[in-house]
């Protein structure tokens, strides 16, 4: 499978000599780290868990909240749109992702087939090296397959991919999406993905340590377009956004 998954990093700001630093665990596993409903912007600003210091969508037009599943979501659906969360912020008790370990939940209805032949990029938390973990649908090159990577501090990509027959993605139909990653080798794999609590067929899996860098206070996570200028953002609408530390399976989310 060819790696043509392109990233466009302009507006994730880091530190460039702090994000030397690689990420190690921070938080106990299955510790709640951010919660939001997208209920509307002040559910953005102010989350029910985690920080929303800095917190901001860009859509056209502005705060493009809609009915939703649960009350209202936030739809994309235009290239460079997205929504961004600050990674750390010093002012909170806690991070709102930690690198090292982690699992990143969210419903999503997608307004695009699987195979669209598109590359549609779902989230990403990186340095401004463009070294972390990002998620999207891949395009025609990598046969529309669902592409989870995790890029370590020498610029080495770890790839977790699902093929797009094994996608349950419908086209407008509300999907629960999870994914989870662990850095430390002591797990069979790096990456588990499930949709609609189903844990899915890997087409590959890396496994092994992978060592991450530290994202710093300066950089933000984005669902959606992976900045202003990505051309490759996912249509769809979100809601009910969730991170926690650690892998936490379907059966043990409380939420």
């Amino acid at each position: 499978m060819r790696r043509s998954v392109s990233i466009a990093v302009l507006g994730l700001a880091a530190c460039a000599a702090d994000s030397e630093a690689p990420a190690v665990p921070q938080v106990e596993s299955g510790t709640l780290l951010l919660q939001c409903s997208l209920d509307g912007a002040q559910t953005v600003q102010s989350p029910a868990v985690g920080s929303g210091a800095g917190a901001s969508a860009w859509t056209q037009p502005p705060d493009h909240f809609v009915q939703s599943l649960d009350g209202l979501g936030l739809l994309l659906d235009a290239d460079g749109q997205w929504l961004r969360f600050p990674a750390n912020d010093p002012d909170a008790a806690l991070p709102n992702i930690d690198l090292a370990h982690g699992t990143l939940s969210f419903w999503l209805r997608p307004a695009f087939p699987v195979l669209d032949g598109q590359q549609r990029n779902l989230f990403a938390a990186l340095d401004e090296q463009g070294r972390g973990l990002r998620i999207a649908k891949a395009g025609r090159d990598d046969d529309n397959a669902l592409m989870v990577e995790l890029i370590d501090t020498a610029g080495e990509q770890h790839v977790t991919t699902i093929a797009a027959d094994s996608l349950p993605w419908l086209l407008l139909a509300w999907e629960r999406v999870r994914v989870g990653w662990d850095t430390s080798g002591d797990t069979e794999q790096n990456v588990r993905v499930w949709v609609d609590d189903r844990e899915l067929p890997y087409a590959e899996a890396s496994a092994g340590p992978v060592v991450l860098p530290r994202l710093t206070v300066d950089t933000d996570l984005y669902w959606g377009a992976w900045a202003i200028e990505d051309s490759n953002a996912v249509r769809g609408t979100f809601d009910n956004l969730e991170i926690w530390a650690g892998i936490v399976p379907p059966s043990t989310d409380e939420s």
